[in-house]
């Protein structure tokens, strides 16, 4: 569009498009190893790639919104991937970078654009470049704001699915940080208000959903679409070398956050170290990044005794990695007060690993009998617990069966027939 800084389009579709909202994970990119949000964006890139149908990509920023070709989509997923390959930013970007903080991959993006439209614009631009029809799928929980999907809503014939991960934010306020939960409020009812179809993880989020349709006077269709699950190739290579791997330990799995409960198994632990011979004591592996609103745990694995002896800190492992370390655990362990869907606990299972997790809705739906339960914040059951995990690991004929677990296949089925 003349003076709007638009590219002259390459790519016009005769037939209906689907349109990938990539903002959290152009924003995400780079930043650590992806959250499980962010890996669900990942494989929808994926998944409409194995499509070979027409689709397109919108990320929103500083400047409005880059509007992306499918042609974009592999090279998208390499930088995403290893964001050692992303290339060194414009001086326009380095420029733009001192009123906000540009993304390394959103630079990188910006000159295979095949637009770039100002928000007021994006309803008009939508109209001329896709005529046959267009689809908006958002499940990265970003840009969901009433000027974005009003801009949508403008368009002729245009369906709107969002994906709700989840509600804790409005249902855990205690465990999210600064305005979190009024954000996120301001996005379901938003979301709620557009679009024509609410993707819920599991019947657990979508019970939530309802609720809050409720509590917010508005209420949008919802469909039930579990999540896939994928696992890496073991890479024992990348699994740090200090890291003992042949003594017993368990493995927890996530950002290091309130909600996730590290407090019990940083008290547990302790416990051991006070009542069990030092070589009784399994190890326990901490692999994730630090998140927010957890300074006393923060303090505690800085300066707890036993850590760096059978407590370990690690972030930024890669997926192989995880993996590799995943097979020989005595077990996982998920002593989160809440989930949307528990992607560790999941994996796991679908390696065959121990698990030891919360007695949460979710997590029965995803995963039936195949955890051992303890009640959240339970001290001595999840003591208990680890106990009984680590003497059934001296044992290999044990081993559970790995577990039955949803798939991408199924989960793509439903959306693309719904969407």
């Amino acid at each position: 569009m003349p003076g709007d800084g638009t590219k002259p389009a390459t790519m016009s579709a005769e037939a209906p498009v689907r349109l990938l909202d990539i903002t959290r994970l152009v924003a995400r990119a780079g930043a650590g190893p992806l959250t499980g949000i962010d890996r669900v964006e990942r494989a929808y890139v994926r998944a409409l790639i194995a499509q070979n149908r027409p689709f397109a990509m919108i990320c929103r920023t500083a400047l409005g919104y880059l509007i992306l070709g499918s042609n974009c989509a592999p090279r998208l997923l390499s930088w995403v991937d290893d964001s050692s390959t992303i290339p060194p930013t414009s001086v326009f970007s380095r420029t733009l970078a001192h009123n906000r903080r540009t993304p390394a991959l959103e630079a990188a993006l910006r000159p295979h654009a095949l637009a770039k439209v100002r928000p007021s614009h994006l309803a008009d631009w939508l109209v001329g470049q896709f005529s046959a029809g267009i689809s908006y799928l958002n499940v990265g929980h970003s840009n969901l704001t009433d000027r974005m999907l009003g801009q949508l809503r403008q368009v002729s014939g245009m369906r709107i699915a969002v994906m709700i991960h989840d509600t804790i934010p409005l249902d855990f306020p205690q465990y999210s940080g600064g305005r979190a939960p009024t954000e996120f409020r301001e996005k379901l009812a938003a979301a709620m208000r557009h679009a024509d179809l609410l993707l819920c993880t599991s019947a657990a989020v979508e019970a939530d959903v309802l609720r809050w349709a409720g509590v917010l006077g508005t209420r949008a269709p919802t469909k039930v679409a579990h999540l896939g699950i994928e696992t890496a190739a073991p890479d024992a290579a990348a699994v740090p070398m200090a890291l003992d791997l042949k003594h017993p330990y368990f493995v927890t799995l996530g950002t290091i956050e309130p909600r996730k409960d590290h407090t019990l198994l940083l008290d547990i632990w302790a416990d051991f170290h006070a009542t069990l011979p030092p070589e009784e004591i399994p190890q326990l592996f901490i692999v994730g990044r630090r998140g927010w609103r957890n300074e006393m745990v923060f303090r505690r694995l800085d300066s707890e005794p036993f850590m760096g002896k059978s407590v370990f800190e690690v972030a930024n492992l890669t997926d192989g990695a995880v993996t590799a370390m995943l097979q020989n655990a005595c077990g996982l362990l998920a002593p989160s007060h809440a989930e949307g869907f528990g992607l560790p606990a999941a994996e796991a299972a679908a390696l065959g690993v121990p698990v030891l997790a919360s007695d949460l809705p979710v997590t029965r739906e995803v995963l039936g009998s195949y955890p051992i339960y303890a009640l959240p914040g339970d001290l001595s059951a999840w003591g208990s617990g680890i106990r009984t995990l680590t003497l059934l690991a001296k044992s290999p004929r044990l081993r559970p069966v790995p577990a039955k677990v949803p798939d991408w296949t199924r989960h793509f089925n439903l959306v693309f027939n719904w969407v």
